[in-house]
Parts: C-alpha cells; sequence; structure tokens
C-alpha cells in the first residue's frame, strides 16, 4: 500500500489494552511507509493505551484520540466525529473492528478514499477487505 504526501491516515485499535500491544508492529509498518509530510492518528479506547503509545519513538507524530464506542453521550460522539472529520482523512485502516454500528457509522461518514479492514463485518464494507484467514496464515 503507498500512501500519497500530505494524507491523513486513521486508524482504529479501541479494542483495549492487549490489541493495542499486539497493533504495535502494524503501527510501526504504517509510521515507516507514510511520507515525511503525512498525518497519523489514532484512535484507542483508553487513556492508559494512549499513554503507551505515548511511550514509543515514532518517526511521525502520532495524534492520539480516545474514541469509545460504549460511550453514552452522543453529544462526545459528535464532538468527536467533527473534529476527525475535520481532518479530512484520506486513509482509514480498522484492522480489529467488529460489528459495532456506532464505528461503521464513523467510518463510513468520515468520507475517506481508502479504507481497510476485515471481511465480513456487519454494516462496514470497506475498499480493502482483508480476510482473517489470511491474516493467520
Amino acid at each position: 500500500m503507498t500512501f500519497d504526501k500530505e494524507s491523513t491516515t486513521l486508524v482504529f485499535f479501541h479494542h483495549g489494552i492487549g490489541d493495542v500491544i499486539m497493533a504495535i508492529p502494524f503501527l510501526r509498518a504504517c509510521d515507516t511507509a507514510l511520507p515525511a509530510d503525512a498525518n497519523l492518528v489514532v484512535l484507542v479506547k483508553s487513556n492508559l493505551e494512549k499513554e503507551i503509545l505515548d511511550l514509543i519513538s515514532w518517526n511521525h507524530s502520532l495524534d492520539i484520540q480516545l474514541f469509545d464506542t460504549r460511550s453514552n453521550s452522543l453529544y462526545k460522539l459528535f464532538k468527536l466525529f467533527i473534529s476527525l472529520r475535520s481532518l479530512n482523512p484520506t486513509n482509514i485502516l480498522a484492522p480489529h473492528v467488529t460489528k459495532s454500528l456506532r464505528t461503521a457509522i464513523f467510518i463510513n461518514l468520515l468520507g475517506a478514499k481508502l479504507t481497510v479492514g476485515p471481511a465480513g463485518v456487519k454494516y462496514i464494507s470497506f475498499y480493502h477487505q482483508v480476510s482473517a484467514f489470511y491474516l493467520l496464515n
């Protein structure tokens, strides 16, 4: 996968600490592949995950934002959506997204040109779909 200069790549890792730790090699690969003037935004579930990612040295300055799909505050979710939409993301990478309707709405309405995620997820049709079977082999 190649990335455009001055692009904004949004990565969804909002399932918890274990998933974020296991995703560090993936984030490193994205960080290495991005052009120098590209932006990398990572969505995590809690401050603990944010603090762990802050401990790592990155090529790009990571913009780490909290995204808790369990939040009952529609105002908080709408405010986050407006903030993310204003970044005009070109790529959305969601390697571990599930059938959450809120996440699906976010991903579909953010308007990225390129979306990558698992095949067979309810409510979301990714531009590039990767089957879990492929990832395990």
